[in-house]
């Protein structure tokens, strides 16, 4: 209610379906999955998440499963998202950590909280400002392409290795303080289980020469293998994939 749910974005999780959207603020729905695979009547749940200023386009992403081992026991469904220091309040360069736990049978003991802010290596997104949707070039002087640069890209992809637990992600960065975009991903484990914390594994940028790469997806298989795709243009180079 209250808002368009624009750039919808879908996870499946153990007992729910969560998407997420900006609406007016960072919106989170959870629908019932159980109920949904079974076709019968059934009800959702909604929350929001507080605005950061600077950028004006909000959203969360939220953590898919993958694989045939579960989370451990316990686990409810998270979302992410990420932050730059050059935006008002937001105090670092990090990635957010929310968990998203749902009761279908009572919905008022449902609860979104953030659990953790992982620190990461600088990144920047101001891509031509931090409100344009012109940024990146594209040949014949034609206009220019939405940078997307405040967002964790779809999808955020959770695996359960058994010895540890993964999850990659990637966004947008400006790699050279001039416009220039390039790929900053990241894979982080957890082990212990719930009782372990979430730490950033590996991170890296992506951006081997003058060509702009951004709206990154990446994946990892089940023998630990990381994949990235992402968009490609420059002045010289037509957008591709």
């Amino acid at each position: 209610p209250g808002g368009f749910p624009d750039y919808p974005k879908y996870s499946i999780w153990e007992n729910e379906y969560v998407m997420t959207a900006n609406v007016n603020t960072p919106d989170i729905f959870a629908m019932n999955r159980a109920d949904m695979l079974a076709g019968v009547a059934t009800t959702a749940q909604q929350f929001s998440q507080a605005n950061f200023g600077t950028i004006g386009f909000q959203a969360s992403t939220p953590v898919s499963l993958n694989g045939t081992t579960l989370p451990p026991s316990g686990q409810p469904a998270l979302l992410m998202r990420m932050r730059d220091d050059a935006w008002a309040g937001s105090a670092s360069d990090a990635l957010e950590m929310w968990e998203l736990d749902i009761d279908w049978v009572t919905p008022g003991n449902s609860s979104l909280s953030q659990v953790q802010t992982l620190v990461t290596a600088p990144h920047e997104t101001e891509l031509c400002g931090y409100t344009s949707f012109s940024c990146i070039p594209q040949p014949s002087g034609s206009n220019a392409l939405d940078p997307l640069r405040e967002l964790l890209m779809n999808r955020i992809h959770y695996r359960n290795f058994g010895t540890h637990e993964s999850i990659v992600t990637a966004h947008v960065t400006d790699v050279n303080g001039s416009d220039l975009a390039g790929i900053r991903w990241y894979e982080l484990r957890r082990t212990g289980g719930t009782g372990g914390t979430w730490s950033i594994y590996q991170q890296g940028t992506y951006s081997p020469d003058s060509d702009h790469r951004w709206m990154p997806s990446i994946g990892i298989s089940a023998s630990g293998a990381i994949g990235l795709a992402y968009s490609v243009s420059s002045g010289t180079t037509f957008p591709s994939l």
